[in-house]
């Protein structure tokens, strides 16, 4: 059902699913916002 991520990826994204918000300070928040679209 996931998207195919590498290992840190993932992790970013269960991060953010946890706080329910991506982190703000990180220079991948592009990522963020891709899954947060797809979500």
């Amino acid at each position: 059902m996931l998207p195919k991520l590498t290992a840190g990826e993932y992790t970013l994204q269960v991060t953010t699913q946890y706080t329910g918000s991506a982190p703000v300070r990180t220079p991948r928040t592009g990522i963020f916002s891709k899954l947060l679209t797809v979500v």
